[in-house]
């Protein structure tokens, strides 16, 4: 994708509706911002005026008398509703702008952030990749690109993003935190502390930077550090989503489920949209041998986007163990095609193909396993070969025509 791409090409692709009828109140409901931050009035609830410091989209915590309770990533504050639109009409507003000014870098901003919303993720680089040629200088656009990338897991570009928007400004606490989240889901923890550290260090009191850091601990195994991190997060921010979940994935590494899923669902009533948290919550569930609600988890997961070798292989497991081998299969398959050297995704493959009597490619499976990790596996009993792994998906089938 060239960054001297046609304007008339970009517009004639945006051929939107906007909603006729908008909710009454849009309590819940996530916004976007009409201007730039620093041209809407914030305040608290003494009508004192605060620096607004948005990261869009965000979401509304009550609307009265046309005026919105929004947390912007630092404070909560409350402003007026006309300053803002749903992140369902933003896309069709976005592109009325571009359309009334094709020259506004900030329309064409706002834009690619309403298309990443949508998960709409090539068009959100062409329309960030125009605001950057109309405003090089734009760490906000470097920044949004490289989310963009990070999303699509196009990691190395996402870093040259993040690397150009602190460059271009270092005190921007907000890139720190989210090329830190990219360092963190590379695993590369040393890295992405160290970024939540510095964004810390200019934003002392930012609760995602604060939660980032727990989250390393967490993927270090100090969960003391982590749990102190999410705690101190969730008083900066009682709303944050994030923090309860980072909470529940301690309570799950301590085999509390109970208490992990108590943490979720607080999760997932504060941002249904969190993927991570239904995901987790399916974890959870599966352990507690609820395979139905598991189930249902995971498959909210997928329809939020997430796409991880682990979520398809928890999520075949649970089929299998509820004897839906065909369609355990195609979770393995696809973890196999994330991660072609999953060993666990092999063997349980091998043992729904028994289940289903596809014996030869069962063994196969089987060897594959323990070629990858001969550690984890021996093989079918199936054949004379015994593999551990048979009673992960509850024991082998009762009948075997392997022979």
């Amino acid at each position: 994708m060239g960054r001297n791409f046609l304007v008339a090409g970009i517009l004639a692709f945006s051929s939107f509706a906007h909603a006729a009828d908008g909710p009454a109140s849009w309590k819940g409901n996530v916004v976007f911002g009409k201007k730039p931050n620093a041209e809407i009035a914030f305040g608290d609830d003494k009508k004192a005026m605060l620096a607004f410091r948005g990261v869009f989209p965000l979401r509304v915590w009550d609307d009265r008398d046309g005026r919105l309770l929004l947390f912007d990533g630092h404070r909560e504050g409350w402003t007026n509703k006309d300053q803002f639109v749903l992140s369902v009409d933003a896309a069709a507003y976005f592109t009325d702008e571009i359309k009334a000014h094709p020259a506004d870098p900030f329309a064409w901003r706002s834009r690619g952030q309403a298309w990443i919303d949508r998960r709409e993720y090539d068009n959100a680089i062409k329309d960030l990749t125009e605001s950057i040629r109309l405003d090089p200088r734009s760490a906000e656009s470097f920044g949004r690109r490289g989310t963009t990338r990070d999303l699509m897991h196009d990691f190395e570009k996402a870093i040259a993003d993040y690397n150009e928007a602190i460059r271009l400004d270092p005190k921007s606490a907000n890139a720190l935190y989210d090329r830190g989240c990219c360092w963190y889901s590379q695993r590369e923890y040393d890295k992405a502390m160290k970024d939540f550290e510095e964004a810390l260090r200019l934003e002392p009191r930012s609760p995602n930077a604060i939660c980032g850091r727990g989250s390393v601990w967490s993927a270090q195994k100090q969960y003391d550090k982590a749990l102190t991190d999410f705690n101190e997060a969730i008083r900066l921010n009682p709303r944050s989503a994030a923090a309860y979940a980072g909470r529940g994935d301690i309570w799950t590494v301590k085999q509390d489920f109970k208490k992990a899923i108590r943490e979720y669902d607080e999760a997932i009533r504060l941002d249904p949209t969190l993927g991570s948290a239904w995901y987790s919550r399916g974890v959870a569930w599966g352990e507690l041998k609820d395979y139905e609600q598991a189930l249902r988890d995971y498959d909210e997961a997928f329809k939020l986007g997430i796409r991880d070798k682990f979520l398809h292989f928890n999520r075949g497991a649970v089929l299998g163990k509820a004897g839906q081998h065909e369609k355990a299969m195609k979770d393995f398959d696809a973890a196999i095609r994330l991660d072609p050297k999953f060993a666990l995704a092999f063997s349980s493959r091998g043992i729904s193909r028994e289940y289903l009597h596809e014996c030869d490619k069962a063994i196969q499976d089987c060897d594959e396993a323990i070629r990858l990790d001969p550690k984890i596996h021996r093989a079918y009993t199936c054949r004379g070969i015994r593999c551990s792994s048979l009673s992960f998906m509850g024991g082998r089938p009762s009948t075997c025509d392997c022979s």
